[in-house]
């Protein structure tokens, strides 16, 4: 059961701040980027929509923040979602008004507000004077880049209200948006998607890197074998693409992680791949150190996988989009394609597996992204240093 908090009150000369952050529900990189503003503010409640009771086996300083949230008063309806699937969309209208709705009072007794969001958390803006500043991982998908997607997946005879729904959330997205006092993001492409979707200048939005645990020393020569897949398996990451190509390869395929898309990514018959659901850290860094190469075949805001692998000697297929532009390099951490197709991507495997890597060059070029790079920007951002 979630720990509830006392409300936030002030405190002599101390500045009071209240964390915020779309959702608490998978241990994703957006979670791994709240534990690190979380270390930053530890004293700082974190506001979010709904959130997981259940949290074993998520990485622990991800699990560790859960008597910090408090889920607001969509919760039991979330509950509720969970045991009938079919009922998660109808959440989505609902997110600003539960937000809303359910802190006012949070709001009211704090200084600031930090936000940490891929959704519709900053909607919270609204209900404050205080300086509010959000960091932004992506504009929400589902009403933005990806909502052709989001009409195409509900029955025609609802699309007209399905359509009038995503107007309405736009607009409150981006009233939302001009009541930010400072922006953070985590790339470029974001600060595109952004720039496009709220309509501030690309030059508003100072991009932060997303901390990324990085090993200490570079990752030691050994053998590998295989292709390893680490994925949320949502349909806009293209995991299909891999285990096509690896199937066309006959090549043996580790995928990590859970989704969506994991029913009909297991269902793809004749291919060599094993599914392990969501492991552990220490697993997960065994399997980067052991597997010829990751597969990344979505476009991504970021992207923390790639580095992840890169710094433990593990290079990357990579589509020539999004994220993995800013992290991945050509002929030394990783091998692009340029196209969407099962062929380009078991050529860049083909390709990948022909070069020889050097681990050094590897761990050196993912050092920009370690998690005390990321507490010292954040902490100059919001005026910390």
């Amino acid at each position: 059961m979630t720990t509830m908090l006392p409300s936030v009150r002030r405190s002599g000369p101390t500045r009071t701040t209240l964390l915020a952050h779309h959702w608490f529900f998978e241990p994703r990189g957006g979670e791994r980027v709240l534990a690190e503003l979380a270390a930053v503010y530890p004293a700082a409640p974190i506001l979010t929509a709904f959130a997981a009771t259940d949290v074993s086996g998520w990485p622990d300083e991800i699990a560790d923040l859960l008597p910090r949230v408090r889920p607001s008063r969509l919760q039991p309806l979330f509950r509720a979602a969970q045991a009938v699937p079919l009922l998660m969309p109808m959440l989505l209208p609902l997110l600003p008004w539960g937000m809303r709705r359910s802190f006012r009072r949070e709001l009211a007794d704090a200084d600031r507000l930090l936000v940490s969001d891929a959704g519709l958390a900053k909607t919270l803006v609204l209900e404050t004077d205080a300086p509010a500043h959000v960091y932004l991982h992506t504009p929400m998908r589902h009403i933005w880049h990806d909502a052709a997607e989001t009409l195409a997946r509900v029955p025609v005879v609802v699309r007209p209200l399905v359509r009038r729904m995503l107007d309405r959330l736009r607009l409150v997205d981006r009233e939302s948006a001009g009541r930010v006092t400072s922006w953070a993001v985590n790339s470029r492409t974001t600060a595109r998607r952004a720039s496009a979707a709220y309509g501030i200048a690309e030059s508003g939005f100072r991009v932060i890197h997303p901390p990324v645990a990085i090993p200490s020393v570079p990752p030691a020569a050994g053998p590998r074998t295989g292709l390893l897949v680490v994925s949320g398996m949502q349909p806009y990451k293209n995991d299909r693409l891999a285990v096509e190509a690896a199937r066309l390869l006959d090549l043996p395929l580790t995928v990590v992680g859970d989704g969506p898309q994991r029913p009909a990514l297991e269902a793809i018959k004749g291919g060599r791949a094993r599914f392990l659901g969501y492991v552990g850290d220490r697993r997960l860094d065994e399997l980067y150190r052991s597997h010829e190469a990751v597969l990344f075949c979505g476009e991504e805001d970021f992207g923390i996988v790639p580095v992840e692998a890169i710094a433990r000697g593990c290079p990357v297929v990579a589509l020539t989009r999004g994220g993995a532009m800013e992290t991945v390099e050509a002929g030394r951490s990783g091998v692009f394609f340029e196209e969407p197709t099962v062929a380009a991507v078991a050529a860049a495997i083909e390709q990948a597996r022909a070069t020889a890597w050097d681990g050094d060059a590897m761990h050196a070029s993912v050092q920009r992204f370690g998690p005390a790079r990321f507490r010292d920007e954040i902490a100059g951002w919001m005026g910390e240093s």
